[in-house]
């Protein structure tokens, strides 16, 4: 299939929008992908909102509603942190008491990285780095 030039309509849209659809599509299509790098709390909810929150900043160009969306998402992702620092600490605990001291330790980094805020973990993490040496 070849692309009519650039300013060119189809359908009445131009070449840049269908490639801003196009870009959206791709993203609404990995955005799964995108959020899991994150501790991903509520995928559903947070996948509905950034594509909500994408719609509204590429297809409709409705701004506010975009920063709306996008900060929704960033406080129900904060409010779920505690729960994701309580995995990582658990996991290092399953990970230490499977003698996987090497691991363990990277965990309990990891967490002391990612969440130094959350109580009890953060402390709880310092105390066994420093029994594990």
């Amino acid at each position: 299939m070849t692309l009519p030039p650039a300013g060119l309509s189809i359908i009445g849209c131009t070449m840049n929008t269908l490639l801003r659809l196009l870009l959206l599509s791709f993203i609404l299509q990995h955005s799964s992908f995108i959020l899991s790098a994150a501790e991903p709390p509520a995928p559903g909810d947070l996948n509905s909102l950034l594509r909500d929150a994408l719609f509204a900043e590429e297809a409709t160009r409705d701004l506010p509603q975009a920063a709306a969306g996008y900060e929704a998402l960033l406080a129900k992702w904060n409010e779920q942190r505690p729960l994701a620092a309580a995995a990582l600490y658990r996991l290092a605990e399953v990970r230490r008491k499977q003698d996987r001291k090497d691991d363990a330790i990277l965990l309990y980094q990891r967490l002391l990285t990612e969440f130094p805020d959350i109580a009890p973990q953060a402390k709880l993490a310092r105390e066994n780095l420093t029994a594990l040496g």
